[in-house]
């Protein structure tokens, strides 16, 4: 009697099974004959079937590792005036050897790349490829180590007492060193842009860091995240302001009218540098206080390049998209060919009385081509001043993508985000762009131009 096999792609895959990621990838079709070559999803999957063991021996020393977490838990609750020396070397100590038990073996972090670009959380791919997250480790402490590292805390709190009844008070600055600090924090982009810790060095002040911050904070200063922009010098300015004047007065339905385009790159491997100034919160467009961004590469190595449109009377237009792995190189015969049709489209669906609001800081690929089209179909032409994202609502939506792309590498395991997640995450945040927000930006050239006005030409926070 012939007996009837069961299909694979039948068979209920249990989340605890070691071999649950080999056996979904077999289901999927991945599989290996004499006649194909394996995948990385098939070398993941073996490599990851090769470290069992291994991972069964960090799993059973996983005490271990709870007891260190616990020591340094409670060695951080004491009073900073009661840490000796040698105590900080045993916790530096106990920190890097956490740290060593505590890296991802390849197989994990391939894993949780993988899982995360199939949209799971951080605690369900931590659940999955067996990695205890650090937060949820420090939950479940020794318990004997706990009371103990308690009981010598209060030990040392009791014999010590009457030491710290006479520790003198936090010293404070004086007025006039108080004013010297501000002048000198005032006095430039690289001391607005200077550590904290190394100012007290700088103007020769005998203080820690901490009394710097005080006084600080209680003139209103805090060290914030410096927005980027391009670099804006005298002629540029005097454009700006010229562009602003003229249109200021433009109506709503003036401006929607007008048809945006603009580029975004965004980097797949190393992100660009954040840089931290102090300042203000009502001085976020303060020149001082301005990243500069650097001039973009010509080609588009380690980025995805994505293409958008946008216009008051059709909302959101296509969003293209160019990498280097699919198209080759970026330049003004590829993007012609891959992305000037979509544009064309996108630009002959508007009436004759649309407007392109032209930048020339368009890059090379498409500048000439963009030009030439426009002037062939005479159509009207706004042209922005140079350095002038601000006057570009596209740049606002560039912003959202951007936030949104930060919270969901912040959200997989190890950092480690693949590629086609990152262009997931670009293409929901562009199709969930409603009209009306459209537009709200739209209606909001009128007060980006005033912006402008009212800071001479100068940056804007928009």
């Amino acid at each position: 009697m012939a007996q009837s096999i069961a299909s694979p792609s039948s068979t209920t895959l249990s989340p605890k099974d070691p071999l649950f990621f080999t056996k979904a990838i077999d289901q999927k079709g991945f599989r290996i004959n004499n006649n194909s070559s394996i995948n990385e999803q098939q070398a993941w999957a073996m490599n990851y079937n090769r470290r069992l063991a291994s991972r069964q021996l960090k799993l059973s020393q996983r005490h271990q590792v709870t007891a260190i977490q616990g020591m340094i838990t409670e060695y951080h609750a004491q009073p900073v005036g009661t840490e000796d020396p040698q105590l900080l070397r045993n916790i530096v100590q106990a920190k890097q050897l956490l740290s060593a038990i505590s890296i991802p073996t390849g197989a994990q972090a391939l894993g949780a790349e993988f899982l995360h670009a199939q949209g799971w959380s951080k605690e369900a791919v931590a659940k999955q490829v067996q990695y205890q997250l650090p937060d949820q480790a420090a939950i479940e402490p020794a318990t004997h180590l706990r009371t103990r590292a308690r009981a010598r805390t209060r030990a040392r709190a009791r014999s010590s007492t009457l030491a710290l009844s006479f520790r003198p008070k936090t010293p404070t600055l004086t007025l006039d060193q108080t004013r010297a600090l501000l002048q000198f924090v005032q006095s430039s982009p690289s001391t607005r842009r200077m550590p904290i810790s190394q100012i007290p060095a700088a103007l020769g002040l005998d203080c820690s860091e901490r009394t710097i911050t005080v006084a600080l904070e209680k003139a209103g200063y805090n060290s914030q995240l410096a927005i980027s922009r391009p670099e804006i010098d005298e002629k540029s300015r005097q454009l700006r302001l010229n562009f602003a004047l003229k249109h200021v007065n433009w109506t709503v339905e003036e401006w929607a009218s007008v048809l945006f385009y603009d580029e975004m790159r965004v980097h797949l491997t190393e992100q660009p540098q954040e840089v931290l100034v102090t300042r203000k919160l009502d001085e976020i467009a303060h020149p001082d206080c301005v990243n500069i961004e650097p001039v973009s590469p010509a080609d588009c190595k380690n980025t995805n390049v994505y293409f958008a449109h946008l216009s008051g009377l059709t909302g959101v237009g296509p969003l293209l998209s160019y990498t280097r792995h699919s198209d080759g190189p970026l330049g003004p015969e590829s993007w012609y060919r891959t992305i000037f049709p979509g544009f064309a489209n996108w630009y002959k669906s508007h009436p004759l009385g649309s407007r392109f609001a032209l930048s020339p800081d368009l890059p090379a690929h498409s500048r000439l081509t963009i030009k030439g089209a426009i002037q062939a179909s005479h159509k009207f032409i706004v042209c922005l001043p140079s350095a002038s994202p601000d006057l570009n609502p596209l740049t606002e939506i560039f912003g959202t993508i951007k936030v949104n792309l930060k919270a969901d590498k912040a959200n997989s395991l190890f950092g480690d985000v693949a590629d086609y997640r990152i262009d997931d995450v670009v293409r929901d945040t562009w199709e969930g762009i409603s009209k009306e927000h459209v537009s709200k930006l739209i209606a909001s050239m009128p007060k980006r131009c005033q912006a402008v006005i009212d800071a001479d030409g100068w940056y804007t926070h928009f």
